[in-house]
């Protein structure tokens, strides 16, 4: 057969195999994937140091899920895994209580990643939380971008749907997952069960798939969306200082001769910067703290050129 030939038929055979899809009624889900750990930062979804190193161990099954009921037989639970079914319980034991609670697929993910996150389960989300709550209640039939914002929605936050009207929670007509971050165009989340047949992925999808696929598509209401208090959240991972500005390596709210000897003696080895200080002395941008630097730093103390802030 000729290279012509053998192209057509594939053609043909991938026109007939989308044809069938279709006439079956196959949905193929929009958005976009992460199956692989590998493939996936915690960095990508937050800028607090510690929670992204939290969220690089979830993404490679470390959420302290368990076979058993005395939480002693560990199951990991990485992006990939197809584990969670409906045909398997797995246990999760909050630390600070020392109980545990059961479940299968998106259900026990959820709580178990949260939990790992932040020390204690959802359930329900009607019970008397630790150092949580409820930022948004149940019964709303879409959410968006305006909704999370105003609640304040933080990266690691725990959402159920449930397919009652009023929003109260539901067993099985239900889904759980883990808000990882969003913005004016999409939400990024992670779920166990994520295809129906057990499968653990990060989904980011535009906010419209999103409530097709959760929420109006199946017929079921937000229950609620928990996550820690603020106090607690910023305690357990604090935020990053602020970054210094451009030249002022003593944070002293000015660019004088002090950042200058600070860089120079840097540059030839005889001081050491900070991290923050490293950042504030790239003042031309081109990711290497060098004699360029100090001299553009110089020219600006000398009233010849003035560092450019804001970068």
């Amino acid at each position: 057969m000729s290279s012509f030939k053998r192209t057509a038929s594939l053609l043909l055979t991938f026109a007939l195999l989308i044809t069938a899809v279709f006439a079956c009624g196959i949905t193929v889900s929009a958005g976009e994937y992460i199956l692989d750990a590998e493939e996936a930062r915690g960095s990508d979804y937050t800028d607090r140091p510690a929670l992204a190193a939290a969220l690089d161990a979830v993404f490679a099954g470390d959420i302290d899920l368990y076979r058993n009921a005395a939480c002693t037989k560990e199951k990991e639970a990485a992006l990939g895994s197809s584990h969670l079914t409906g045909s398997n319980m797995y246990y999760v034991m909050c630390p600070e209580d020392g109980k545990s609670i059961a479940g299968w697929q998106c259900y026990i993910y959820g709580n178990a990643v949260y939990n790992k996150l932040f020390g204690e389960y959802v359930r329900h989300g009607d019970h008397d939380f630790l150092h949580s709550r409820v930022v948004i209640g149940g019964g709303a039939k879409t959410v968006s971008y305006e909704d999370f914002k105003e609640a304040g929605v933080l990266c690691g936050a725990y959402m159920r749907t449930t397919a009652n009207s009023s929003g109260k929670y539901h067993s099985s007509k239900a889904h759980s997952l883990i808000i990882l971050s969003y913005d004016t165009e999409t939400i990024s989340y992670v779920d166990g069960n994520s295809d129906g047949r057990g499968l653990v992925r990060i989904n980011t999808r535009t906010w419209e798939e999103f409530n097709k696929v959760n929420l109006t598509g199946k017929n079921r209401r937000v229950c609620h969306i928990v996550q820690p208090t603020p106090e607690y959240y910023d305690a357990l991972y604090p935020a990053p200082p602020d970054p210094l500005p451009a030249g002022d390596l003593n944070d002293d709210g000015d660019v004088n001769a002090i950042d200058y000897m600070m860089l120079k003696l840097s540059v030839i080895g005889s001081y050491s910067l900070s991290a923050a200080q490293r950042l504030a002395a790239d003042v031309n941008g081109d990711e290497r703290v060098n004699a360029l630097d100090y001299a553009m730093v110089k020219r600006h103390v000398m009233g010849i050129v003035s560092i450019p802030q804001g970068r």
